[in-house]
């Protein structure tokens, strides 16, 4: 009987974090404008609050950083870049710190930021 209380407990946490995920995902889609947006969450998959998350790169220099919500979300609203082809691509890597100010990660996929928005 604990086993399935434990079991219920699970998946009514899993449960709320989809339905986060998912309101986040609607607000996302409904805002103008280029941005990248996400959830910085720890390897078992729980929400990490406070952490920040910028877009580093030559093409990134003045876009702001944002910190993650209680729920881990973050949303950064960038404006569009010149194209400048002696600087292709227009990209940028996302990196994520930790509250105390130490890179946690740093995303291997370059983020084209002349492609408007995006998820990570």
């Amino acid at each position: 009987m604990a086993e399935a209380v434990a079991d219920l407990e699970s998946l009514q946490v899993y449960a709320g974090r989809s339905l986060s995920r998912a309101q986040r995902a609607l607000e996302a889609i409904q805002l103008q404008g280029h941005a990248i947006y996400g959830f910085v969450t720890d390897a078992a998959g729980a929400p990490l609050a406070g952490s920040n998350v910028r877009l580093a790169g030559d093409q990134a220099a003045n876009t702001p950083q944002a910190t993650t919500a209680d729920d881990g979300y973050f949303r950064i609203p960038f404006s569009a870049p010149t194209v400048d082809i002696s600087k292709a691509p227009n990209a940028a890597i996302v990196e994520v710190f930790e509250p105390s100010g130490k890179l946690a990660y740093s995303d291997p996929l370059p983020l084209q930021l002349d492609s408007g928005g995006a998820y990570r």
